[in-house]
Formats: structure tokens, C-alpha cells, sequence
């Protein structure tokens, strides 16, 4: 039986968020990735200098989930200030911040976890305390250019996230291959290296995409030419093999496809975790659950980027960009289509996922996440800061749900819109339907919402009326279309009240008008 050990460390990144975010749209897709890797190599890098530091004692590494890790150990850290100073020294000039925090693990480890992410958040709040050079004049480091980014996002890309670590360090702090700090450097390689933790693939134009282009002559492409330049004139938007796609033109797959130019920004993140990991009995069920977490949020997040599609023709992975997965998090910028169905796919085998693997657990774990929509073209920096807002915004108001147009809805809802809105679609583009069916779906919700009430206050449903809303929204569809309207609109009103008369669940009023406001966005 495995001797325990008596230390718990924790490291913890802090000015993610604005590190990541705070840059030009220009190849904004590249940039974010390199910069979420970015992270990550410090993760890794602080990690290597603390194993140095204890030189021939061995140490575990229990968690490492991008933004933060643990790390147990026998003897005290006597180098800890030391390496803490060094680390943020190098970070001066990046707005990144590390903390290490030791605590004892002779306490049950309810106590310890609790102890570690107090003093940890202590320590966050005396930011540069033991570095007091950070509030002296700093020589001006020049600013990484955007093309470096961009290079090594591309070789990011093309090693799939393998690489080394040396044990010595560049004179630069950032190459189109390598990161150098705290007195080492992190190289990329192709070849030999270790993988990351989380996946790095990036949306890249190939013959199985449906948009690619291969002639300058065909008329599709002139077509895509002309809507570019409408907003955008740059390198970035060249459609060739092997390219990046950026956000431009996962708006414009998401445009030719349905007539909207958007896309969907999403920040996601699993609930309760600091919960879970109190409930657990020590430190090894807390380092097997871990990994069981981040096992879903690289590995098989990126099975369903990589092999599932939508609409049965068009990729995830052509579609969106996954800016980092790992930990217990996620977030992603795609075409707002495709974003969507994503969203439906990871939190259904999320949940599937969960109940595979952590039954025997006091605390079950959900997922929240918020959305929004926007323009390609918009700043990147507000893309995080509105889709975290919307994130919070789900956490503060129960959590197990989504934010989408700045309204939180269930999963079971937001499945019900999805549903509706797809129907809506076909009717409308392919059916023949007119758009006032569109309308009434809008409409709906008041007649809707008065069957709810009743069934609330009288815990009885009233047939008739149920049937006089199903005939407000079958009146005037044409004959042939009356039995699909039926069985995928229609059906969705009786499984929701059926389901508040039997289990007191209710279903908000506002998925009609909000499906019908998403089949606007399908049919432009």
C-alpha cells in the first residue's frame, strides 16, 4: 500500500481570461489557439521546475488541468517563495500571475481540499506580494508579434500538441516552435514528443470540407470572394488547402447554409466541482476522478469534433474552433449553426458519461454553459467577457442549463428548441410553408403558458383547450404538411404539458418564441 505523503501543493494561474482574449480579430482563430496553449505550457513548465527542485525525491502529480494542478510530495517545499518568484518574474510583462500554496495533508481530505483552495485564493488577493520589483520601473519588453502567434499556432496544429522539454532556456521568449521560461523551454515536435493534455487541431480547409474550393474559376468561389470583402479584406480570407479557417469563414459556411452570417461563441463548464471533489474520500479517489473529468474534456470531446457531423453532411471539426478543452472546462467559437448541435452532443454524452462513472458518488455532476451570437467581426475580447457573463449568469440562477439570446433554459429545453426551430426550417425552406407559421409559433407561447397554469393550479389538463391550441397552429398549414407539423411541432407542446401534469416539471413558455426566433435566423 502506497506510503502517504504529507504535502499538498497547489498551482494556479490567475489573468487567463484577458491574456487570451485581449487581441485583434485579425487571424483571430490562430492567435487564440496559441495563447490557450500558451497556458498550458506554463502549466507544464511550472510543473518540470518544481520536479527539478525536489531533484532525486519523487513527487506525484495528481491533477494538471491547464490552468491549474496538484502535486503531493513527503518533505516541506523549502524552495517555494523562491520558484514562485522566479515564475512570476518571467510573467511580468504577460498579465499572468502563478500561486503555490503548500498545505499539510494530516487533516481527512475534506479539510485538506478546503484549506489548499482557501489559502490559495488568499494568496491571489496579495497579488506580487513577495515580488515587490513588480511595482518598480520595468524595462519595456517588446511585444510578441501577432505573426509569431500565428506560426506557432500553425506548427501547434500540425504536431497535434506533442512536445519536449529541455532543460535549459532561449533567449526568446516565444518562437514559431518553442516556449521559453523559468529557465527551461518547451519545443514543439512532431515526432517524439508528449502529448498535451488537451487536443490542439484547428478547423483546416480539406477536399472532405463541402466549402472548399479548388478553382479560381469556379463560380462559388467569386461568390465567397465578393461576400468577404463586404467586411474583410486580408491574407486571412484565402480559401487553400490545408489553411486555417478563420472566423470569417465559419460565418459564411454558417451563411450559406442558412442566410445568417454569425457565430456562436460559447464558454462551458461543469457544475459543482469544488463539491465533488469534498465528497470524494481522499486524495487518490480526487486524482482518479480528475482524471476521469479531463478525460472527457480531451479525449472524447475531441471524438465528437473529429468524427460526428450535423444536418448529416457537415463536420463539427470543419465548423469550430475549440479555443481549449481540458480540466473541466471548455470554450469554442464556431459557425452559430454548427455550435448549437455541438452544444446538444456534449452535454448528452456528458451526462451519459457521468452516469457511467461516477454513480457511486454522493454528488452528480451536471454541465452549464452560455451562448451568445454575434458577428465575425467582432472584438475578440468581448466575445469572452459576454460568454462568460453568460456562463455566470446560468450558475447563479441553478446551474444544469444554458443561456441562449440572454435567457436560461434546461437542457431538456433547449433540446425542445432545437427540435422546434429544425422543423420550423424544413417547412419553411423545403416544404413550402409560409413564414406566418413562424409567427404563430411566436404567438404560441401565451396559449401555452395559460394550459400550464391551469395545470398548476388545478393539477388537471384540459383537453379541449389543448386541442384548440394543436388547431391554432395546424389552421392554414397546407394539407400535405399537416402531418409532419403534427408529429414535430405539435408533439413537443403535448410531451411538455404531460410532463408538468405527471412529474411537476415545467417547461418555460419562452421556448416557443425563442424557436421561432431561431428559425428567423434559418430562413434569411
Amino acid at each position: 500500500m502506497e506510503e502517504k505523503k504529507k504535502y499538498l501543493l497547489k498551482g494556479d494561474i490567475s489573468g487567463i481570461q484577458e491574456f487570451i482574449f485581449n487581441i485583434p480579430s485579425d487571424g483571430a482563430a490562430r492567435v487564440l489557439k496559441a495563447r490557450s496553449f500558451f497556458i498550458q505550457a506554463i502549466t507544464h513548465l511550472c510543473i518540470k521546475r518544481i520536479e527539478l527542485s525536489f531533484k532525486s525525491e519523487q513527487i506525484d502529480i495528481i491533477s494538471d488541468s491547464g490552468g491549474a494542478f496538484y502535486i503531493r510530495y513527503d518533505i516541506p517545499f523549502n524552495d517555494l517563495e523562491k520558484i514562485e518568484i522566479q515564475i512570476n518574474s518571467d510573467l511580468l510583462n504577460t498579465g499572468l500571475y502563478v500561486t503555490l500554496v503548500e498545505v499539510s495533508t494530516s487533516q481527512n481530505w475534506e479539510n485538506v481540499y478546503q484549506e489548499v483552495e482557501f489559502q490559495s485564493e488568499l494568496k491571489k488577493q496579495r497579488k506580487y506580494n513577495q515580488n515587490r520589483s513588480a511595482f518598480s520601473p520595468q524595462e519595456k519588453v517588446p511585444a510578441i508579434s501577432l505573426d509569431i502567434w500565428k506560426q506557432f499556432a500553425k506548427n501547434l496544429s500540425e504536431c497535434n500538441a506533442k512536445f519536449n522539454i529541455l532543460e535549459e532556456k532561449q533567449d526568446a521568449f516565444l518562437t514559431s516552435n518553442s516556449i521559453s521560461l523559468f529557465g527551461l523551454t518547451l519545443i514543439l515536435d512532431k515526432e517524439k514528443g508528449q502529448p498535451s493534455t488537451s487536443f490542439n487541431r484547428l478547423p483546416v480547409w480539406d477536399l472532405n470540407n463541402p466549402y472548399f474550393i479548388k478553382s479560381k474559376d469556379d463560380e462559388i468561389v467569386q461568390q465567397w470572394e465578393a461576400e468577404l470583402t463586404l467586411y474583410k479584406e486580408s491574407y486571412d480570407s484565402v480559401i487553400a488547402d490545408g489553411k486555417l479557417i478563420d472566423f470569417d469563414h465559419l460565418a459564411l459556411q454558417a451563411r450559406l447554409r442558412t442566410g445568417t452570417n454569425k457565430i456562436g461563441v460559447v464558454k462551458m463548464d461543469v457544475d459543482n466541482m469544488g463539491n465533488f471533489f469534498t465528497s470524494v474520500k481522499d486524495v487518490q479517489s480526487f486524482k482518479s476522478n480528475s482524471e476521469k473529468v479531463r478525460y472527457f474534456f480531451s479525449t472524447k470531446l475531441e471524438e465528437i469534433w473529429q468524427y460526428q457531423s450535423f444536418e448529416n453532411k457537415h463536420y463539427f471539426k470543419d465548423n469550430i474552433l475549440l479555443v481549449y478543452a481540458g480540466g473541466d472546462d471548455c470554450f469554442m467559437v464556431g459557425a452559430w449553426d454548427a455550435v448549437l448541435y455541438f452544444l446538444k452532443a456534449i452535454q448528452s454524452n456528458f451526462t451519459s458519461y457521468v452516469q457511467n462513472n461516477f454513480l457511486s458518488l454522493q454528488h452528480q455532476l451536471t454541465m452549464s454553459a452560455g451562448l451568445i451570437i454575434v458577428n465575425p467581426e467582432y472584438p475578440v475580447i468581448r466575445m469572452g467577457e459576454l460568454a462568460e457573463d453568460t456562463l455566470k449568469s446560468v450558475k447563479s440562477k441553478g446551474k444544469n442549463g444554458i443561456s441562449l439570446f440572454g435567457e436560461i433554459f434546461s437542457w431538456g429545453e433547449y433540446k425542445y428548441i432545437l427540435a422546434i426551430s429544425n422543423a420550423l426550417k424544413t417547412l419553411v425552406s423545403e416544404k413550402g410553408e409560409s413564414k406566418a407559421l413562424v409567427q404563430k409559433i411566436r404567438l404560441s407561447a401565451k396559449g401555452y403558458n395559460n394550459l400550464l397554469n391551469n395545470v398548476k393550479r388545478t393539477h388537471m389538463l384540459p383537453m379541449e383547450k389543448v386541442w384548440n391550441l394543436s388547431w391554432f397552429i395546424l389552421r392554414g398549414v397546407k394539407e400535405e404538411n399537416k402531418v409532419y407539423v403534427d408529429q414535430k411541432i405539435i408533439s413537443k407542446y403535448h410531451e411538455a404539458l404531460t410532463q408538468a401534469l405527471s412529474t411537476k416539471k415545467y417547461s418555460s413558455a419562452l421556448v416557443y418564441p425563442f424557436s421561432a426566433r431561431l428559425a428567423e435566423f434559418y430562413n434569411r
